[in-house]
């Protein structure tokens, strides 16, 4: 239905309403909205490899520099975990039975949930899982 000069003057006299469509609405909308203020906060560069032991989980006393250089050891672009090595005296090391990931194994008397290793069991030489 196009909406001409004489529709709209017997309109006026009808008191009929038109309704607005909805990019009015919302331009309606959009400006009443509060401005928003640009404020640009500066970037982190990027980290620098430290000397300093890396605290992960189930990794005994290692640099960040070493596990850096191991990671680099790979040329592939997937993203490598690192594995115990399964060879070193933490990662022989039995179960201790009295951490809490222990006591949550079934042979201790746990119902599995957490599914983790020995709070002990720290490997000194992670290797880096190949494709």
């Amino acid at each position: 239905v196009k909406v001409n000069k004489q529709i709209l003057k017997k309109a006026e006299r009808c008191n009929v309403q038109i309704k607005k469509t909805k990019t009015e609405y919302m331009k309606n909308y959009l400006d009443r909205l509060p401005k928003k203020t640009e404020i640009k906060s500066p970037r982190k560069a990027k980290t620098q490899v430290s000397t300093e032991t890396v605290k992960k989980i189930g990794f005994a006393d290692i640099s960040a520099e070493e596990l850096a250089a191991k990671k680099a050891m790979k040329k592939c672009w997937f993203k490598h975990k690192f594995w115990a090595c399964q060879k070193c005296s933490g990662c022989i090391r039995p179960d201790c039975g009295k951490c809490i990931y222990c006591k949550d194994k079934p042979k201790f008397g746990g119902r599995n949930i957490q599914k983790q290793k020995c709070q002990f069991k720290n490997c000194s030489n992670p290797q880096v899982r190949g494709c």
